[in-house]
């Protein structure tokens, strides 16, 4: 009995293999030999087939291989479902960070731009405080030095006043001068011819005595 059972199952494992080689070898190069969709789906198909045959021919045996490779199937099923959910949360997980980086990075160069702006705007700030104080400081001096000129100036002319005032008044004093001395030689030659009048007349009176 045990060997009716062996040679339909020895047939039946040798024509799956058979089958299933090309999915093997796809799923070699493609680097998913465990967890390659079509392939599991021909591992199930194929458990179903033996499952069959196993009821069919009242072999327990063929239909527990059946049952268990059914079951290594829906694990594998399963794992490569977790994995699909846990890559796509990865992805998802490196989309958001991806997101927040390029986020985040966008936000540092807007803080940059603003704090180079402000940077522009107090170095301009400075510059054009520097520069109306070194307007206000040269129109100071230019200020000091016309009030300068402006003293000088009218001292220069309160000297050549005082000068010609001075000029004037000794020329005022010469002339007073000239005028003493010629009233005072008027004045002697008065008296000169005064005396000689007397002189005359007491020479005349005293011949006629």
């Amino acid at each position: 009995m045990a060997v009716v059972h062996d040679i339909p199952r020895a047939v039946l494992r040798a024509g799956l293999w058979v089958t299933r080689l090309p999915l093997v070898a796809a799923a070699a190069v493609r680097g998913d030999v465990d967890e390659w969709h079509p392939l599991l789906a021909f591992d199930d198909a194929a458990a179903g087939v033996r499952e069959f045959v196993g009821g069919v021919l009242h072999d327990d045996e063929l239909v527990r291989a059946a049952q268990l490779e059914r079951a290594r199937v829906s694990e594998l099923r399963r794992a490569s479902e977790l994995e699909s959910v846990a890559r796509a949360a990865r992805e998802q997980a490196d989309a958001a960070f991806e997101a927040r980086e390029t986020q985040d990075e966008e936000q540092r160069e807007h803080v940059e731009a603003q704090t180079a702006r402000r940077r522009s705007a107090v170095e301009q700030e400075e510059g054009r405080r520097r520069r109306r104080a070194s307007s206000a400081a040269s129109n100071r001096k230019q200020s000091v030095r016309e009030t300068e000129a402006r003293t000088k100036e009218q001292l220069a002319k309160q000297d050549r006043a005082n000068r010609v005032a001075n000029i004037e008044a000794e020329r005022e004093a010469l002339h007073d001068e000239r005028r003493a001395v010629a009233a005072t030689s008027a004045a002697l030659e008065a008296e000169r011819e005064i005396r000689s009048s007397k002189a005359a007349r007491t020479g005349s009176g005293e011949t006629d005595g």
